[in-house]
Formats: structure tokens, C-alpha cells, sequence
């Protein structure tokens, strides 16, 4: 199974602008969730710290908007599976209980 793809990166060369209002920054295309089909889907082109403002991961691109751990967690502006990605590893294994 192929992964859904939230953010299309798209080419400096192209130089597509964010549609956020005064905002001059390349933007990539970000798609919100399919409602009942793809033709019904929604696509929005946004630099990276404005998809991150309407909901966007700034890592992968799918949207996590409303969820207490992407506004308010940890790692704000990354979804769980990304944040997860991003934490260090805590190993469990003791050197003093290995004598």
C-alpha cells in the first residue's frame, strides 16, 4: 500500500508564492483530508510555517490541526508519528547491573 502524500514539495524553480495575505515565501501544496472522494479533497499552497499556523506537520504534511498534542505538545507543529520520530531513544540497559 502506497502512503498518502499531505504535502506535494514543489521545485524552487517554479517559485510559487504561499497564499497566506503579505506572506512572500515558496510555498508547497498541502492537502486536507479526503472527505468522501479525492476529486472532494481540498489542496492549499502554504510555506511551511504557515501550514504549520492552519494545522499542517511541518514534517510530513498531514493534517493534524485540533489535536491537543500537535497545538499544544511537547513539539508543537508536528503530528504524533513525527514528534515520535524526533525524541531521543531512552535505553533501559544499566552498565552497573551487567557485573
Amino acid at each position: 500500500m502506497e502512503p498518502e502524500a499531505y504535502m506535494i514539495v514543489i521545485p524552487q524553480a517554479f517559485d510559487i508564492k504561499c497564499h497566506e495575505p503579505l506572506c512572500n515565501n515558496h510555498a508547497n501544496l498541502y492537502r486536507y483530508p479526503e472527505l468522501e472522494d479525492e476529486e472532494a479533497t481540498i489542496a492549499v499552497l502554504y510555506c511551511p510555517k504557515h501550514a504549520a499556523d492552519h494545522g499542517f506537520c511541518k514534517g510530513c504534511g498531514c493534517y493534524a490541526g485540533g489535536l491537543e498534542s500537535f497545538e499544544f505538545g511537547s513539539t508543537p507543529g508536528l503530528c504524533d508519528a513525527c514528534a515520535d520520530d524526533r525524541e531521543p531513544i531512552i535505553d533501559d540497559y544499566d552498565d552497573y547491573n551487567e557485573f
